[in-house]
């Protein structure tokens, strides 16, 4: 849950406008942008423990395939039947076992693709849409890479902020 106010709200009357979100990756954009945006107080709530500092953490067995760290409860898909989420609920979300790998979608990622498993729907709304927050994503989280290193890389309309020779 992010919670935005002013201090002066949030500490006399306790108002807050409330958005939905995860924790870790997922929040920090959100939050940072309202509290930019409105010149307020963002808070992320978090959900959990810390993740242990332990040797696993860097098994891709233990992590995924065991689940070491993922969440036992058990959801309901839309038809009732059971479905095991692949969650954890750790300070920082499922940020924390995140393999930091910080990709865009190409541009034809947006548009109806034909995969051997069926087709891809169109989105509405296309990737010039979503640049200026990847480029956004990519200066709050430090990305490092080159541009022109990836043939198939879409536009960018700058470049990373941390480049990177891969000669």
């Amino acid at each position: 849950v992010c919670i935005t106010g002013t201090s002066r709200s949030w500490m006399k009357s306790s108002r807050a406008s409330k958005g939905n979100s995860n924790s870790g990756f997922a929040a920090t954009l959100p939050c940072a942008d309202y509290a930019q945006l409105f010149k307020t107080l963002s808070i992320v709530l978090e959900r959990g423990l810390f993740l242990p500092q332990e040797k696993p953490n860097w098994n891709t067995t233990d992590v995924f395939l065991d689940n070491r760290y993922h969440t036992t409860e058990v959801w309901a898909d839309k038809d009732g039947n059971p479905l095991h989420p692949g969650t954890g609920y750790w300070v920082g979300g499922n940020t924390k076992v995140y393999g930091a790998a910080l990709f865009r979608l190409r541009k034809e990622d947006f548009d109806v693709l034909q995969h051997k498993g069926g087709i891809s729907p169109e989105w509405p709304v296309k990737y010039d849409v979503f640049e200026p927050y990847y480029t956004e994503a990519e200066k709050l989280f430090c990305v490092h890479g080159q541009l022109g290193f990836d043939p198939t890389e879409p536009f960018h309309s700058k470049e990373y902020p941390f480049p990177r020779d891969y000669q």
